[in-house]
């Protein structure tokens, strides 16, 4: 949308899960020795998982591993959540509840799967836009940007640096502080999920820009996702 309305390309890094706090879990059996476990954060996301368990459980056993779950998890953020589990996972449970090495054997499977990078998190759009700029019409610079684009690592870290400040951030050339970035612009803004700061969207461009026009953009598509988000997070 930021890509439409500007002609420019559009950035937006997903909520990472270090920012995302669990809502609750639920744990259903599919056969004897599978279970499917779906997990539901505070900020709208759903995980399902097929997991493969070491014993057959019932549906009270897997009742009782869902509330003890949700009662002690609910409303922590995932990462603690995570290293809880994976610590539990490889210690002694002969003397912890039943309920409790349910939870913590079927979960943890959940959690230590996880190994999305942070250029896993990052959706560009529109990159196609630039071609058409004046300022992009050396090759070089072409071939530099878009190199950029495809690799992320630099578009996640420049917009972390937005993440946890307030209003629109904006980079000029070289004040991003990355020499691929020197012919650009990122005008940027965090967006927030029940008034708890998720992710950065913005938009890469040429130095020469209608920045009042663009700025305005980003920061109205920010607080509209912020928005959309809040609200199917609060009905699920």
């Amino acid at each position: 949308m930021l890509s439409k309305i500007t002609s420019f390309a559009g950035v937006v890094s997903m909520p990472g899960k270090q920012y995302s706090h669990v809502k609750q879990i639920e744990f259903l059996s599919l056969s004897q020795t599978r279970v499917l476990a779906i997990l539901i954060t505070e900020d709208g996301q759903v995980q399902n998982k097929i997991l493969s368990a070491h014993k057959e459980y019932s549906d009270s056993e897997l009742t009782e591993a869902t509330n003890y779950f949700n009662a002690k998890y609910s409303g922590r953020p995932l990462s603690s959540v995570r290293d809880e589990l994976l610590k539990h996972m490889y210690q002694d449970h002969r003397d912890t509840h039943r309920e409790m090495r349910a939870a913590v054997s079927m979960a943890g499977q959940l959690f230590a799967d996880e190994s999305n990078s942070d250029s896993d998190t990052i959706v560009v759009s529109g990159e196609n836009n630039l071609l058409s700029i004046p300022d992009f019409v050396e090759l070089d610079k072409l071939r530099q940007l878009f190199d950029t684009l495809k690799t992320k690592q630099i578009l996640f870290d420049l917009l972390q640096k937005s993440m946890f400040t307030e209003g629109v951030n904006i980079f000029i050339g070289e004040e991003s502080g990355y020499q691929m970035l020197r012919n650009c612009s990122v005008i940027a803004s965090s967006y927030e999920v029940d008034n708890q700061k998720v992710g950065v969207l913005g938009v890469i461009g040429p130095t020469r820009m209608q920045y009042d026009e663009v700025i305005s953009a980003v920061d109205m598509t920010a607080k509209l996702l912020g928005s959309a988000l809040s609200n199917q997070s609060n009905c699920l």
